[in-house]
């Protein structure tokens, strides 16, 4: 309820640019990195696709983003 009455929200254009830029940080664990991009594809109106292909992209193991 606070997030949709303070929250801004952002295009649908402007949270894909969010979430493309979003990478895995060293040391950050990928549930960790999930729910930040959750956050950021609650900013805008965007689909599951976007943030799964935002988290396979910016994992920060190539290896382990083709056994997910």
């Amino acid at each position: 309820m606070l997030r949709a009455k303070y929250m801004t929200q952002r295009t649908g254009s402007e949270v894909v640019d969010l979430l493309n830029a979003r990478r895995q940080m060293r040391g950050e664990r990928l549930v960790e990195y999930a729910r930040s991009l959750r956050e950021i594809g609650e900013r805008g109106d965007v689909g599951e696709d976007w943030l799964v292909n935002a988290f396979l992209k910016g994992m920060s193991s190539n290896e382990g983003a083709t056994h997910v």
